[in-house]
């Protein structure tokens, strides 16, 4: 078959990314600590307004406090807002690395103690609706970057697009963010289907968030737990609960991390019992081959054999 333009294109994007991600240094000239790939977690939920965003990058400061070097990675390409979470403006983003008119190390920003952000940017369709050979040049481009980081953090995009759903494919842990609201629940659990069924996912972890008790979170995990062990037989572990808290509203309008504005306060400490949790998680049999192109190098080759 003769290849198209835009098929001719998105070779040369992804020799020029996979040329900057191994001939550029990422952040300063540090290793990851731990001298192995980083750790991958792709953190998901089924509908928007459920804290996916706030948490992920307050997952990032926690795990930076505990000596990680983490890489924080904003998945919502065409609506982007992990740099906003952050309180940074970001004057280039992963759209500049997808054009080729920017290498990682362009794009690539500190915003907190030993975390660095690859922001998103918004209104750009094209980026919300990426093929599966541009996702692809993303990750080949962010797997280059394996030996700085110990942990890569993903906020992924509400719903089950392309976007979504492919870069919880090619994590190698998922966490899925789910509150007590009935639709929060069964959105949930959409996305698990879909995750399960196309992507061949059989274990996610869970958190419930937004709670008022424990025992509420703890609710909250068992319905969903139900629902998906029921009728996917999807594996699901509980990494605990983070707590409703007025703070969380007050650090988004002030434009930084809840753990930067207040750090002793009941959200704050679960978010950081919650990155000890998954810290001491042993890696699942997926990391096995190491990378964040685990999965979505077997996916792509499926697909272009379709």
């Amino acid at each position: 078959m003769t290849p198209t333009s835009a098929d001719q294109a998105n070779t040369l994007r992804l020799m020029r990314l996979e040329k900057s991600a191994h001939t550029n240094d990422a952040p300063g000239e540090q290793t990851s600590i731990s001298g192995t790939t980083p750790t991958v977690i792709a953190i998901a939920s089924g509908k928007g307004g459920v804290g996916k965003t706030s948490l992920v990058a307050n997952l990032a400061v926690a795990f930076g406090e505990m000596g990680h070097r983490v890489l924080a990675l904003d998945g919502d390409l065409g609506l982007a807002n992990l740099d906003i979470t952050f309180g940074t403006h970001a004057p280039l983003s992963l759209a500049d690395l997808v054009d080729g008119t920017a290498s990682v190390q362009d794009v690539l920003r500190p915003v907190a103690n030993n975390v660095y952000l690859l922001p998103a940017c918004s209104g750009r369709y094209d980026l919300a609706n990426l093929a599966s050979r541009e996702r692809y040049e993303l990750l080949s481009a962010i797997d280059g970057m394996d030996q700085h980081f110990d942990t890569v953090l993903i906020d992924t995009a509400a719903g089950i697009g392309s976007n979504s759903i492919g870069f919880a494919g090619a994590a190698e842990r998922v966490l899925i963010v789910v509150n007590g609201e009935p639709t929060s629940l069964a959105d949930a659990y959409a996305f698990i289907k879909v995750l399960a069924t196309r992507c061949g996912v059989e274990r996610v972890e869970v958190v419930s968030n937004m709670v008022r008790s424990t025992l509420e979170g703890e609710e909250v995990f068992k319905s969903l737990c139900r629902m998906a062990e029921r009728f996917l037989g999807v594996g699901m572990d509980y990494m605990g609960c983070v707590m409703r808290d007025r703070m969380v509203s007050r650090s988004l309008f002030m434009g930084q991390p809840l753990l930067v504005v207040a750090p002793t306060c009941p959200a704050s400490q679960s978010i950081r019992q919650l990155a000890n949790r998954l810290s001491r998680q042993q890696r699942t049999a997926r990391a096995a081959s190491g990378g964040i192109q685990l999965f979505w190098r077997r996916l792509v080759a499926s697909e272009a054999s379709q």
